[in-house]
């Protein structure tokens, strides 16, 4: 049905929301709007399409397990939130798919997706009162719903204690498919009163990277491959997250010292004028995406979801940075992080690791189907994918199981 108003939708989920997207031409609007909110309020969730949406969860799973950056991920979240429902993955996993049954699925869609637990952004040509109008007669016919929290009495969903760095036993070592050893820094951030706050930590950060590099390729003999900053921004718990990608294991801990000594001289200060320059790029940012319809949910739906949607029109406002500024200045990186090691997988040989071979073109030349084959010994993955041809075309003439 979207197809014939020349529509798109499409959905994504995360540790705090799940964000369902419908793009239209602006003439077809009012008709996307009610196929959307069919979608929302009264899906049916048959039990055969169930089970193949499970199927497809799953090879999303199987997928990221010969994913290098996913393996890292996954090493990660169980150790900085430990004990916290963010240490678990947001696709599950093969047992937790597997059990799950279409009933208590239908359950937990009914007591969540209604509406007094939403948000709606619409972004378009449209005068702005019809447009509320519209919400209102299309989304609002569905009824507000008794939100009815999981009873997690008796498991722990609280963050347990980081063990001190006295005696090593924060720093963790652990495996991945990739070629270098990644050595990660993660210290926790103060909750900030302004969520500027962390653009303008990024700011200060940016322009580090190489110097660090260089700095400590000069005491370590070129060991140190590229360091990278990243900021983890959650309500309940952030951190900086520091890792440096190098290319031999050895003298990890002196450059875990090194590094931990030069992060703690960095000078958090920025000039007036940066700081006013990126007050205008925020504002810019802000006008640029509501340009962007398909996209301006996708870039602000973390904001949404956690704090609500006057944060997005704050944050945009530009009017936070000089406050978040002041904040960044008393960040000290002095306190103990956790530390990870990432170390490649060991293979018995080189030989072993057989990587982005050339695919190879199997044409058939009696009409039959043609087949595309990548080999790659490395993975204990297979997958297989189904490119059909004016796929549109056939369920026109034929219906949807042509």
């Amino acid at each position: 049905a979207t197809d014939k108003i020349g529509g798109y939708n499409n959905a994504n989920t995360s540790e705090y929301y799940t964000n369902f997207m419908m793009v239209t031409p602006s003439e077809n609007i009012l008709e996307g709007m009610k196929l959307q909110s069919a979608m929302l309020f009264n899906s049916v969730m048959p039990e055969d399409k169930f089970e193949k949406e499970k199927g497809i969860v799953l090879e999303e799973i199987a997928k990221s397990f010969g994913n290098a950056n996913d393996q890292i991920e996954r090493n990660i979240l169980p150790i900085i939130y430990k004990g916290h429902a963010l240490s678990l993955s947001t696709l599950g996993t093969y047992e937790t798919i597997k059990n799950m049954n279409r009933d208590d699925v239908y359950d937990f869609y009914k007591n969540f997706y209604v509406p007094n637990n939403m948000i709606i952004s619409v972004i378009g040509s449209f005068n702005s009162k019809e447009m509320l109008d519209n919400i209102k007669d299309i989304y609002g016919k569905a009824k507000p719903g008794v939100i009815k929290e999981a009873n997690t009495s008796g498991l722990n969903i609280a963050f347990e204690d980081v063990p001190s760095l006295d005696n090593e036993q924060n720093v963790y070592h652990r495996f991945y498919s990739g070629s270098n050893t990644q050595l990660q820094l993660f210290f926790e951030l103060p909750t900030p009163k302004n969520l500027e706050f962390y653009d303008v930590l990024n700011l200060v950060l940016e322009n580090q990277s190489e110097p660090i590099k260089n700095k400590l390729n000069s005491y370590f003999e070129n060991v140190i491959d590229g360091i990278e900053f990243n900021t983890r921004e959650y309500k309940v718990k952030s951190f900086l997250q520091v890792t440096a990608t190098l290319n031999s294991d050895n003298n990890i801990n002196s450059i875990k010292d090194s590094l931990f000594s030069i992060l703690g001289s960095i000078d958090f200060q920025l000039s007036p004028e940066t700081i006013k320059a990126e007050e205008i790029k925020s504002r810019t940012s802000f006008l640029q995406n509501t340009e962007k319809p398909h996209m301006f949910g996708i870039y602000n739906a973390n904001l949404f979801a956690q704090y609500g949607m006057e944060s997005i029109l704050a944050s945009y406002s530009g009017k936070g940075y000089d406050a978040a500024a002041e904040e960044v200045t008393q960040i000290s990186i002095t306190r103990d992080p956790l530390i990870i090691v990432q170390h490649p997988n060991l293979l018995s040989s080189e030989n072993d690791i057989i990587e982005n071979q050339l695919p190879k073109l199997f044409e058939n030349k009696n009409g039959g189907a043609t087949v595309i084959a990548k080999e790659s010994k490395g993975s204990d993955l297979l997958a297989i994918h189904y490119l059909i041809k004016n796929k549109a075309a056939y369920e026109e003439k034929y219906g949807k199981d042509a």
